[in-house]
């Protein structure tokens, strides 16, 4: 379960009472089947492959241009969205050597039980290209657990009549490329996931696309991922012909998969910034004020949210001072946003109040 914590203070300077609220999101407990990759999602990025102290840990793995394995040989463009993607991960460490690599080189193919094979390898992967070109990817798309399920959230696979696709095994949509009515491609699909491959310790983030200009669309988006907010364990993009001139032109995020329970709190609808701090400014005896928020399931599954207060210091502080919110208690789906208004009440009869603490949690249930 994600709970997040605001601690709030209260300050009082003259006859006026001065409210700081600093927002400090803590991962209390997170009931996930390996809480390790709790905390470790899209939205962490550039972590794992730049590490916290900016130890720059990955190598990129393009495709052979050539027919290799099940696979056939790669675009150019997938080679550009690996450019992108290092590049930027580049830019955010401040030590280490990016590793590149070649899919044919880091795995091989058993022609006579049709298996692809990655050897171990001590770096964390960023694989571009999708499954009928990168051999690495091809590998990761069909790895199975022990019950024979995929283990990617998000794979390729074909419909009934043989067409390519993009499946999201939780909510069972689709996706596949389009077409106009001259046959020109219309709507391009592509994957970004982030997965931990635990037979190898290593982090795998796979950048894939039903064609390659999808796949060089997600590259693209990849290197911005902050603005796009990205979150969870896959994020599927769409990239399409907006004015119908028959060149694709605009990417959108179309949906978003979930890592087990969990929320996070934002400014904005967007879910581009973090809510850091909240400062309510100045309130007087009997004064309220509200400020709005923005609460995304980040979760794989629907969710109800539950707000409480605790450990108030001094414990008289509780007598005076009340913490609430508009949220009426529907279930909130993944990936939906819900804007919540806060509100800070101070009661008329407040006294002998100096400072004050709190903890106020939002929490999924």
């Amino acid at each position: 379960m994600r709970i997040l914590g605001f601690r709030a203070f209260l300050h009082s300077i003259g006859k006026s009472l001065v409210f700081l609220v600093f927002a400090i999101l803590l991962l209390l407990s997170c009931r996930l089947i390996n809480t390790a990759r709790c905390s470790t999602t899209l939205e962490s990025l550039p972590q794992p492959f730049v590490s916290p102290d900016g130890l720059l840990n990955c190598s990129v793995v393009v495709a052979s241009s050539v027919g290799h394995g099940p696979c056939g040989g790669a675009h150019t463009m997938d080679v550009m969205g690996a450019i992108m993607i290092g590049g930027k991960f580049g830019l955010r460490a401040n030590q280490g050597i990016l590793g590149t690599t070649m899919d044919d080189s880091v795995s091989t193919y058993d022609y006579g039980t049709a298996k692809v094979y990655v050897r171990d390898n001590s770096s964390n992967l960023v694989v571009v290209g999708g499954p009928g070109v990168n051999q690495v990817t091809w590998y990761y798309n069909n790895l199975r657990n022990s019950t024979g399920g995929r283990v990617l959230p998000v794979y390729f696979d074909k419909d009934q009549n043989g067409v390519d696709i993009i499946h999201v095994a939780s909510s069972g949509h689709s996706y596949t490329i389009e077409y106009d009515g001259s046959g020109r491609v219309k709507t391009d699909y592509g994957t970004i996931t982030l997965f931990h491959d635990d037979a190898h310790g290593v982090w795998v983030l796979l950048i894939s696309g039903l064609g390659g200009l999808a796949t060089n669309a997600a590259s693209s988006l990849l290197t911005r991922y902050k603005n796009w907010g990205l979150f969870g364990g896959a994020s599927i993009v769409r990239y399409v012909d907006s004015n119908g001139d028959g060149y694709l032109d605009d990417m959108t995020i179309v949906e978003s998969v979930g890592v087990g329970e969990s929320i996070e709190v934002y400014w904005d609808s967007n879910c581009t910034s973090v809510v850091g701090s909240i400062l309510w400014g100045t309130l007087y005896a009997g004064e309220s004020k509200n400020v709005t928020v923005y609460v995304r399931n980040e979760g794989e599954s629907a969710t109800i949210l539950s707000l409480s207060v605790s450990d108030w210091s001094p414990i008289e502080a509780a007598n005076y001072l009340s913490i609430n919110w508009n949220y009426s208690g529907f279930s909130v789906k993944p990936g939906d946003v819900v804007a919540i208004d806060l509100f800070l009440a101070v009661d008329l009869r407040v006294i002998g109040i100096s400072d004050y603490a709190v903890d106020v949690n939002i929490s999924s249930n």
